[in-house]
């Protein structure tokens, strides 16, 4: 029986082979604040988009690849799928020295990959002692001068903050892909009827757009509150024209209606302090360090702590993340929670300046 097409898979794969330095510029993005390699396979596991060079922005432990995982990156022929493992969601790897390396599927509306993003190494957890990575490389007759530089180059990263992180590069590298559709899809019209006037096929472009964004942006901040086991929170997106924040989505939060209309300029509200700082605020019920203008605002003795994190890129802020939890102050990990939501924080606001 002949093999049955996939016309999605197929498109896919032709959108992103037909400019593949596109998207290893929106991979070096995603690289250059979570200090990990990302390149991309098709189904098969052939080479997409390459592994990006390592020179100006660091090694982040490229050289394991193929000394300690066993791929071979100069060829797109090789499957480089072959030894990987299923791992409830993501497919897995992992090397004597316990890095971790993932293959996360992009999948279309039948559920079926399109491609794979190949993510790592990264170490989930605490590092071993540089002792012990010598003694097994000297071993695996891996260790040179070198040795030591590479290994510190690794990420590092809980386990809760990397299935967040995997799970929303899969979601915005699939967002960035229907893009790309749509305007294929516009410029087609556009050949075969002139009438469609450029000016309204951005429009549209722009709206379809706007639309992926509004959905990215529920999946971020349910990731953000699943990772910091907070009760409730909200994402609040800086509007260009009028220089305000506005708030987009939130969950858990009362008055909904009326807090959906909220606007803050930068310095206004906790979240416009954030802003102001351009640093993270850690509060405590009613009582908060640092900024005196922060002590007129706590007003909820019931939200016993709160991360605000601003969202920057290139020094601009684009956004605030909010959360908060009514638990105990001793049941929360505050020190762990605060890091890996400053981490998350990077990859969001990268990933919304890729729409």
């Amino acid at each position: 029986m002949p093999v049955m097409e996939n016309p999605t898979l197929n498109l896919s794969v032709g959108v992103i082979s037909g400019d593949p330095q596109k998207w290893r510029v929106l991979l070096n993005q995603f690289e250059e604040v979570l200090k990990i390699n990302i390149f991309m396979v098709d189904a098969k596991g052939q080479l997409l988009v390459s592994l990006s060079e390592a020179s100006g922005r660091g090694d982040f432990g490229s050289s394991f690849l193929k000394s300690s995982f066993g791929l071979n990156l100069t060829t797109g022929a090789d499957n480089h799928l072959a030894g990987f493992k299923n791992n409830g969601q993501y497919l897995q790897m992992i090397s004597p020295f316990d890095f971790h390396l993932f293959a996360v599927a992009v999948k279309g509306d039948e559920d079926q990959p399109l491609f794979y993003l190949i993510i790592g190494p990264v170490i989930l957890g605490k590092p071993w002692p540089d002792e012990k990575y010598v003694a097994l490389g000297e071993h695996l007759m891996l260790a040179n001068e070198n040795f030591l530089r590479d290994i510190h180059s690794v990420s590092q990263m809980s386990e809760l903050a990397m299935n967040s992180i995997l799970e929303l590069l899969a979601e915005v590298t699939k967002d960035v892909l229907a893009i790309e559709f749509e305007k294929q899809k516009l410029q087609q019209i556009q050949s075969r009827d002139e009438t469609l006037r450029p000016d309204i096929a951005n429009a549209v472009q722009d709206l379809f757009a706007n639309i992926q964004q509004d959905e990215l942006l529920v999946q971020i901040l349910d990731s953000a509150i699943k990772m910091a086991g907070a009760k409730s929170g909200s994402l609040m997106i800086l509007d260009e024209e009028s220089q305000e924040f506005v708030l987009r989505v939130s969950r858990g939060l009362e008055n909904k209606k009326n807090i959906m209309m909220t606007r803050l300029k930068v310095g206004e509200g906790i979240a416009g302090i954030a802003a102001l700082n351009k640093a993270p605020l850690f509060i405590s019920g009613t009582e908060a360090q640092g900024d005196r203008k922060l002590q007129g605002l706590l007003k909820r003795p019931d939200i016993k702590s709160s991360i605000v994190v601003p969202l920057i890129v290139k020094d601009k802020v684009v956004g605030v993340l909010s959360l908060c939890t009514k638990n105990q102050q001793d049941d929360v990990d505050i020190e762990n929670i605060s890091r890996d939501i400053c981490q998350l924080s990077r990859f969001i606001a990268t990933a919304l300046h890729s729409f």
